[in-house]
């Protein structure tokens, strides 16, 4: 359970359009950070801390005490509110901490944000010590693919590119030809003279082939029965480049051998996959590793991941091609009533669905498919594919908390608008361009309340913020949906409306005056001194290269110049005015 530990040192814990007890208020009972499971913190000058929850134990501690050089310069960057930050952070833990090896250390990695310049920050922090220790197996994933690769007993394992030649054959090579003979040879080359057709289909192919019988020849004469099978491979915009496949030595070996091994060097590929997928340095790099696994696994011509977002299966990550989706909706059905493991298939393809779960809900599906002529989907294909869900369900968990936690840092809390941050990121973005020709003219709207600070003295300021809240959902809701929108701080918000001529600017702010003064006005209770807004209407001209600082200032004095007038109105910052 998280707990509050406010500071006396926290001084009177006001700071512009923000206290910071209203930070505190975050690790409350009912709070958002309530059940967060890493260590969180609201820290102060001078490395005080405000507030804390039950895991930031030992952080508390080391920003109390000797904090490292880079943590506190981390803090007092976020505290300036120049940017938020990003620190790992390792921890010595434990009595073994000062012996060999790092099992007494814990990594942390840290994003620090700006909580009231000046006065505060929020310090929230991730457990990595799992992703530092085994990083490593990640750090070369091509390599990796190879090894994976290796792991298929003695078979011939290749590559060809588009004109049919090797561009990766197993490291111990085959047939007597050690790898560098082969790569860069034409693969058919190496083929019996009567299976020279037959071999250029398998090393060429544009379609699944499955056990086909091949002789190859022996380096020194000879020739070496074989049963091959085949995949072609595809580039992200559906070209075809070149076929993947595995050549298996038939001189010796019985049938029995041969599905002993087969059924053993699955179960390698797949638990070499688990261990490289629970290494990823990031959710989605374990779903793409495991989708590029599984049809190597599953003998499967593809894999698809989809997550559960809002009610729709999204897809996450894929290998193998464009997923077919004729199949889909019926299987798709079944899962929605209550079936976890499904199959089915159509004119072309064979496919198999496995829901997976978190908390016994349905969050994703795993989905793979198969031309009809292959391998039916067997109970070992079933029960593989079981393994795999546990960790697809905690990727696309890991996948949401992430995304969720990227939406809180980039929203207000109050209004759920776009926070200055946010606000000024996008912004910049959208006036950003490789030159001025590619860009769009548009109008700054810089809006401040006016009479608010009556609604707060008069009415308490819990009352005041949510009259802020509703006058920003009232805002909001007068925007168009390519118009953005944030609240820089306290009682102002911006709007940014490309491509709008100046008029149709200053009408939009008129009309934006009158509906706020009608929704709004009796919340002071003084008639004399209704609540209202002012805004500052600034041009922003591509040709001019201006920055987002700039056009907000323009924005901000043509407001103030309005409001100092007395009452809401609308105010126009000509563009010749610097």
């Amino acid at each position: 359970m998280a707990r509050s530990n406010p500071s006396k040192s926290a001084g009177d814990g006001k700071t512009r359009g923000r206290s910071i007890d209203s930070g505190l208020a975050l690790f409350s009972l009912n709070g958002p950070f309530a059940q967060y499971s890493g260590p969180a913190l609201v820290a102060g000058p001078a490395a005080s801390v405000l507030a804390s929850n039950d895991a930031a134990e030992e952080l508390v501690e080391l920003i109390k005490g000797k904090c490292p050089a880079e943590l506190r310069t981390a803090l007092n960057t976020a505290m300036e509110g120049r940017s938020a930050q990003i620190s790992p952070l390792l921890l010595n833990t434990g009595p073994e901490a000062s012996g060999a090896g790092d099992e007494g250390v814990r990594a942390l990695e840290l994003t620090i944000l700006p909580w009231s310049e000046g006065s505060a920050v929020l310090v929230l922090g991730r457990d990595a010590t799992l992703d530092r220790r085994l990083r490593q197996a990640l750090i070369e994933s091509q390599h990796r693919y190879k090894d994976i690769v290796g792991l298929l007993t003695h078979d011939f394992a290749w590559e060809t590119d588009a004109e049919g030649r090797f561009v990766y054959v197993s490291a111990d090579g085959a047939f007597g030809y050690a790898a560098d003979d082969l790569l860069g040879t034409p693969a058919s080359d190496h083929a019996a003279e009567a299976a020279a057709e037959t071999a250029r289909a398998i090393f060429s192919t544009h379609s699944k082939r499955a056990d086909q019988p091949l002789n190859l020849t022996k380096r020194g004469g000879g020739e070496v029965p074989v049963v091959a099978s085949a995949v072609p491979l595809f580039s992200s915009e559906g070209r075809w480049t070149g076929a993947r496949g595995l050549c298996r030595d038939m001189s010796t070996r019985t049938a029995a051998t041969r599905t002993a091994e087969q059924g053993h060097k699955r179960e390698k590929l797949l638990s070499a996959i688990l261990r490289m997928s629970r290494g990823s340095a990031s959710p989605q790099a374990m779903l793409d590793t495991i989708a590029a696994g599984l049809p190597t696994a599953l003998g499967s011509d593809g894999a698809a991941i989809y997550r559960l977002v809002d009610g729709a299966f999204k897809l996450a990550a894929r290998a193998g091609g464009p997923a077919p989706g004729a199949v889909m909706h019926d299987l798709l059905a079944r899962i929605e009533a209550g079936e976890r493991d499904v199959e089915g298939a159509d004119e072309e393809v064979a496919v198999v669905a496995r829901a997976t779960t978190r908390h016994e809900e349905v969050n994703g599906l795993l989905y793979l498919w198969q031309g009809l002529g292959g391998p039916c989907w067997s109970d070992y294909d079933h029960a593989l594919l079981g393994d795999m869900t546990e960790q697809v369900g905690e990727a696309l968990r890991r996948l949401a908390r992430q995304e969720e936690l990227s939406r809180l840092s980039a929203s207000d809390s109050l209004t759920g608008l776009a926070n200055r941050r946010s606000f000024v990121d996008s912004l910049a973005k959208r006036i950003s361009g490789e030159g001025a020709s590619s860009l769009k003219p548009g109008n700054l709207l810089y809006i401040e309340a006016t009479n608010f600070k009556l609604v707060n003295a008069r009415r308490g300021h819990h009352a005041g913020d949510q009259v802020l809240a509703a006058m920003a959902r009232l805002i909001h809701n007068q925007v168009g949906p390519d118009d953005l929108i944030g609240r820089l701080d306290g009682d102002a918000f911006a709007i940014f409306l490309e491509e709008a001529s100046s008029d149709a600017a200053v009408q939009r702010a008129r009309n934006l005056v009158k509906t706020v003064r009608e929704g709004f006005g009796g919340e002071t209770g003084d008639p004399v001194q209704p609540l209202g807004i002012a805004i500052g209407v600034a041009g922003y001209d591509p040709s001019r290269l201006e920055s987002v600082s700039d056009l907000l200032e323009r924005g901000h004095r043509a407001m103030s110049r309005k409001k100092r007038s007395g009452g809401d109105a609308v105010g126009l910052c000509d563009l010749r005015r610097t």
